[in-house]
C-alpha cells in the first residue's frame, strides 16, 4: 500500500510537469479553469511518459534506473516551458493543509481495492507477461511467436514496466491503474465541487453522470471489479474515453463552432492556428488507441472535431491531424512490427515479411477469437436460427449487458426527442459528442460485442442526457437545499473544520485498518497467484509451462502455455528457434526457414 502511495504521489508531480509542457505549445486555449488544465496536463503526461518508455524498450530493458532516467529527462524538457512552471506553481500555492489532506485520503480509500489479490484470467495469460519482458529484457523480435497476445501494443505495459522490478517479486501489477484511478476520482471530486458551490457548467454535469455510471458498474459488476484489480488496459480506455467526452464539451458548449455562430473566444477557432485545443483531442484519441485498438472509434471523430472550423472541412488541418497521429502512434506500430511484423497486429494490413514474423493463421485465430462471437456459445438446438439462439444468449449470460444496452437505448431517445423538438443549442454544438457514442456502440456491437470493451461509449449518451437535464436547471433544484444548508453551516465548519477533518481522518484510517489482509498489504499488495511449472525444450529454445494451470502467471521467462497440448506441456512450431543463441532471450526469436 505504501509503495503504491510513494508512487502516485512521485507520478502526479512528474506527470503534471511533462503534460504542462506539452499544453504550453496550445496557443490562444480557451481551457482557463486551472482544474480542467491540471487535469488534461496529467493525462497528457501519463501517456506522454508511457509513449516514451515504449520507445527505449527498443534499446533498453525497462529498470527502475532507466525509468527513472527517462522521467528525469522528460521533466527537464518540459520545465523549460514557463507553462509547465506555472502550471505546477499554481497547483502549489491552491494546495493548502486541508486540501493537500482531503487528496491524500482520498488516495489511501483507492488503495484498499487496487492492493487487492490480482485473480483476472488475462493478467495471468499475457499482461504479466509482457511487463516482465519489457522489464527484464526490453521490446524482443518474435515475442508473439510464444503467446499470440505478446504482439497486441504494449504502451500500457511500458509504464507499468520500471515500478515492477524483480525485487517486488510481483506486487507492483496495478500500480498505474491505481493511479489513474485517483486522478479520474480527483478529477470527479473537482467537478462535484464545482457543481455544489454553483459554479458548475455543461462539463461538470456530464463528468458527474460518467463518473457515477462507471463507478456503478465497476463496482456493482463481479467481473468488472475482477478487471479493476489487474493492469488491464480496458480501465485506462474507459477513463479516457470518458475524459475526451469530457474536452468535447468543454470545447463546444460555448463556442458554437459546428453551427459557425461563435459566441465566445473567437481567436480559439481561427483556422489559421493549427496547435489549437482541439489538438488535445487528437493527442488523447491517439494515445488511447496506442494502448488498445477498441479506441478505434474516437480517432475519426476527434481527426473530424479538428478539421472542422466554423462548419467548413479543413483539408490543411485534416492532414497536419493525421500527420500528429502517426507521430503519436508510432512507438505503438514500431513495437508491433519489432514483436510480430504487423504494425496493427493481430490486423495483418501493412505487414512485413520477416524472419520473426507471425503466421497469418495465428493473426487470423487472434481476430476471430473477439469477433466470431456467435462462436462463444456453442452450436445452437437443431431448427433454431443461429445469430437468433447466440444473440439470446448473450443477454442472459451476464445482467450487465442487459443493463448497459437498455440504458443506451433509453440515452439514444431521449437525446433523439430533445433534439427534435427543442432547439438547445447544446445539442448542436454536442454533434461530435453525440457521434462518439453511437460510432463507439455500433463499433463494439458489430465487431466485438463484450460490455467491457466498449463500457464508455455505452456511457457517453447517458451521461451527456443526464447533463442537459440537470444543466437546465433539475440540477440547481436538487442541490439548491444542500447548498442552503451548507451556507447557514459555513460558520460552525470554519470553526470547528479542523478537529473534523482530524476525525475523520482518524476513523477512516481505523476502517482501511481493519480491512482483510490489511497487514500484509500494509507495504506492498500479494503476489500473483504461484502455479507449478515444467521445463521443456525445442530445438535451442528451453522454456517452461504452467502444470494444472491454464496460464503462467508468475513462472518464470519464458512461459508458454498456448498451442496444441499434449502430456508434456505445449507444443510451438516445430522451427520456432532463438534469433541469437549468444544473445539468449534478449535477442528474440524467429521461424527458421528450411
Amino acid at each position: 500500500m505504501f509503495y503504491f502511495l510513494i508512487c502516485w504521489s512521485s507520478l502526479i508531480v512528474i506527470c503534471t510537469v511533462i503534460g504542462g509542457g506539452v499544453l504550453d505549445l496550445i496557443q490562444r486555449s480557451a481551457i482557463r479553469r486551472l482544474g480542467d488544465r491540471w487535469m488534461i496536463a496529467i493525462w497528457l503526461g501519463i501517456l506522454a511518459l508511457a509513449l516514451c518508455l515504449l520507445s527505449a524498450s527498443f534499446f533498453l530493458p525497462l529498470t527502475p534506473w532507466v525509468g527513472i532516467t527517462l522521467m528525469a529527462l522528460l521533466v527537464g524538457l518540459a520545465w523549460r516551458r514557463p507553462g509547465a512552471r506555472q502550471l505546477l506553481g499554481a497547483v502549489r500555492a491552491r494546495a493548502t493543509g486541508r486540501k493537500t489532506l482531503l487528496v491524500f485520503l482520498l488516495m489511501l480509500v483507492i488503495s484498499v481495492p487496487t492492493t487487492q489479490p490480482v485473480i483476472w484470467y488475462d493478467t495471468g495469460l499475457y499482461h504479466f507477461g509482457v511487463i516482465r519482458w519489457l522489464a527484464n529484457y526490453g521490446t524482443v523480435p518474435g515475442l508473439s511467436l510464444l503467446v499470440s497476445q505478446f504482439g497486441f501494443f504494449a504502451t500500457w505495459f511500458a509504464l507499468a514496466a520500471p515500478f515492477n522490478p524483480e525485487e517486488l517479486s510481483t506486487r507492483g501489477t496495478v500500480v498505474i491503474n491505481g493511479l489513474i484511478t485517483f486522478v479520474s476520482l480527483l478529477h470527479l471530486s473537482l467537478a462535484i465541487l464545482r457543481l455544489a458551490q454553483a459554479k458548475g457548467q455543461l462539463a461538470d454535469w456530464f463528468l458527474l453522470g460518467f463518473g457515477v455510471l462507471a463507478l456503478g458498474f465497476l463496482s456493482i459488476s463481479s467481473f468488472m471489479r475482477e478487471v479493476f484489480v489487474s493492469p488491464s488496459t480496458d480501465i485506462p480506455i474507459l477513463m479516457l474515453t470518458g475524459l475526451l467526452g469530457w474536452v468535447l464539451v468543454i470545447l463546444f458548449q460555448s463556442q458554437g463552432a459546428i453551427t459557425g455562430a461563435i459566441t465566445k473566444s473567437p481567436e480559439v477557432f481561427d483556422p489559421e492556428t493549427f496547435w489549437d485545443d482541439r489538438a488535445i483531442l487528437l493527442l488523447l484519441g491517439a494515445g488511447a488507441l496506442s494502448i488498445k485498438l477498441t479506441a478505434l472509434p474516437i480517432l475519426p471523430v476527434a481527426l473530424l472535431a479538428y478539421s472542422v472550423v466554423q462548419g467548413k472541412f479543413r483539408w490543411q488541418r485534416a492532414c497536419l491531424g493525421l500527420g500528429l497521429i502517426a507521430i503519436v502512434m508510432t512507438p505503438a506500430m514500431v513495437y508491433g512490427v519489432i514483436t510480430s511484423g504487423c504494425p496493427l497486429y493481430p490486423a495483418q494490413a501493412l505487414c512485413l515479411n520477416l524472419p520473426w514474423s507471425a503466421r497469418p493463421e495465428q493473426m487470423a485465430m487472434e481476430v476471430a477469437r473477439v469477433t466470431d462471437w456467435m462462436d462463444w456459445f456453442g452450436e445452437p438446438p437443431a431448427g433454431v436460427v443461429r445469430w437468433q439462439w447466440a444473440l439470446k444468449q448473450w443477454f442472459v449470460t451476464t445482467a450487465s449487458n442487459v443493463v448497459i444496452v437498455g440504458l443506451a437505448g433509453l440515452a439514444i431517445a431521449g437525446v433523439a426527442v430533445l433534439w427534435r423538438r427543442y432547439p438547445l443549442r447544446q445539442l448542436d454544438d454536442q454533434v461530435w459528442l453525440v457521434l462518439l457514442g453511437l460510432l463507439g456502440m455500433v463499433f463494439t456491437l458489430t465487431r466485438t460485442p463484450v460490455v467491457r470493451l466498449g463500457l464508455g461509449y455505452f456511457l457517453i449518451l447517458p451521461a451527456f442526457l443526464g447533463a442537459l437535464l440537470l444543466a437546465a436547471g433539475l440540477g440547481d433544484r436538487i442541490l439548491a437545499p444542500l447548498r442552503h444548508r451548507f451556507t447557514q453551516s459555513w460558520p460552525w465548519l470554519q470553526r470547528y473544520g479542523n478537529g473534523l477533518l482530524f476525525a475523520g481522518t482518524t476513523l477512516l484510517v481505523f476502517g482501511v485498518s481493519i480491512q482483510p489482509g490489511f497487514a500484509e498489504r500494509l507495504l506492498l499488495p500479494p503476489p500473483l497467484p504461484t502455479v507449478a511449472s515444467e521445463r521443456d525444450q525445442i530445438n535451442n529454445l528451453t522454456y517452461r509451462y504452467p502444470v494444472d494451470a491454464e496460464v503462467c502467471w508468475a513462472i518464470a521467462l519464458p512461459c508458454i502455455q498456448e498451442g496444441i497440448s499434449h502430456q508434456k506441456g505445449a507444443i510451438l512450431e516445430d522451427n520456432l528457434v532463438l534469433r541469437d543463441p549468444d544473445a539468449g532471450l534478449a535477442g528474440g526469436f524467429m521461424l527458421q526457414r528450411p
